[in-house]
């Protein structure tokens, strides 16, 4: 015999979801598993076979105790949140699972919603986190000040969490892997060549640096091997530039003294933010 989605009433075990959830307009209901189809913008890449496990085995015992976040979508559902649930209720056998319906989203609000929600419940590693920071910056429009309200964090973080994202991709995966942490990573953004950064990082994870090893590791790499256009204190002021604005940057000189600065950004909103740091509109705040 087939097992449901819940051995109680979703009342019993979720007092007031439903209640709040009529409210709001939006139905909860047990829905069919094979009913639901993937969500196309789920910021988590890798599901780790442990941990998918575990929460199977906590369904086993106490049922899915927070409902997933659908769509109708033709003759069945698309998740919108919650991938992580549907996976570890199919491996305890279960053919229903208990589902809030969201009505009318628009595809700007549907992809929106399944970000947040993936990133205030779900455990993304952090470049699955970066992305679904920049996912919100380039589908939604949303300014870093924007996403870091939604999602309850400043905007220190969600710009921080958006460098990891110039790093080479190499690096990505030794950060998603958790061989180094993102504080390690962050302290090769202040070197320019990205052989030079995939060394070290590579060497960091090796090793199992500290943060603070890792910092020192790159200073005297920068001291080493600087670039013949930048003196010492340009390239600090590169380093402050890019600490300033929360972006990529690079400064670019001559031998006759002359040249340029560039600094990266990934959308117009990004543009924006940049803009009025630099012109100290108050746009960079948004």
């Amino acid at each position: 015999m087939s097992k449901q989605a819940l051995g109680r009433g979703l009342g019993a075990l979720i007092p007031g979801m439903a209640e709040e959830a009529v409210a709001e307009g939006r139905m909860l209901k047990e829905i069919e598993i094979a009913s639901i189809s993937p969500n196309p913008y789920q910021p988590r890449v890798d599901f780790n076979d442990d941990a998918l496990l575990e929460l199977s085995l906590s369904i086993t015992e106490k049922g899915v105790l927070q409902p997933i976040l659908v769509t109708a979508k033709d003759n069945g559902y698309e998740l919108v949140a919650g991938e992580r649930r549907v996976r570890a209720a199919e491996m305890a056998g279960y053919k229903q699972i208990p589902a809030i319906i969201m009505e009318g989203l628009t595809k700007e609000a549907s992809i929106e919603l399944a970000l947040i929600e993936n990133l205030q419940r779900e455990n993304l590693d952090p470049i699955e986190e970066a992305k679904a920071y920049k996912q919100l910056v380039e589908e939604c429009n949303l300014t870093q000040e924007q996403i870091a309200q939604r999602v309850g964090k400043n905007r220190s973080v969600v710009a921080n969490s958006l460098r990891l994202l110039t790093l080479p991709p190499e690096i990505q995966k030794i950060i998603s892997s958790a061989k180094i942490t993102p504080s390690h990573a962050r302290t090769l953004l202040n070197l320019a060549d990205s052989g030079a950064q995939l060394q070290l990082a590579e060497k960091m994870a090796a090793e199992k640096m500290t943060v603070r090893s890792a910092e020192k590791l790159v200073l005297k790499r920068r001291g080493a091997r600087r670039s013949p256009e930048l003196s010492a204190s340009a390239e600090d002021l590169q380093s402050e530039l890019q600490r300033h604005l929360a972006s990529k940057v690079r400064i670019h000189r001559n031998q006759k003294g002359r040249g340029r600065i560039e600094i990266h950004f990934y959308s117009d909103p990004e543009l924006e933010r940049l803009a009025g740091i630099i012109l100290d509109t108050g746009a960079g705040m948004k």
